[in-house]
C-alpha cells in the first residue's frame, strides 16, 4: 500500500522547533542572533502577508502584528547587540 502521510501544522511545528535547536547549536553568537532575527521576521511576515492563516489572535490581527512587532523590535535589538559585542570583543570598536 503507497499512503502519502499528510504534515499537519502541528507536527512541522515540532519537527522545525528540532531543527531549529540543532542549527542554533551550531552557530556562532553573532550568527545565532541573525538566525533570531530571520526567524521572527518569518513569523511576522507570514501573520501580515498570508491571507490563508488559520485565523488570528483572538483580539484580532492588529493586536498580534503589535505584539509580534514588539518581539521583533527585541530581536532587531539583539541582533544590534551581539554585532556590537562581537566587533569589541576583536578589538573593532
Amino acid at each position: 500500500m503507497n499512503e502519502k502521510v499528510v504534515e499537519t501544522p502541528q507536527w512541522a511545528a515540532a519537527r522545525l522547533r528540532s531543527e531549529v535547536r540543532l542549527t542554533a547549536s551550531r552557530l556562532t553568537f553573532e550568527q545565532r542572533a541573525d538566525f533570531l532575527r530571520d526567524l521572527v521576521k518569518a513569523v511576522r511576515d507570514a501573520v501580515k502577508f498570508d491571507p490563508l492563516l488559520g485565523g488570528s489572535a483572538p483580539d484580532g490581527t492588529e493586536w498580534e502584528l503589535n505584539g509580534m512587532g514588539v518581539v521583533g523590535g527585541a530581536a532587531e535589538d539583539y541582533y544590534a547587540e551581539a554585532l556590537d559585542a562581537d566587533h569589541r570583543a576583536q578589538g573593532r570598536s
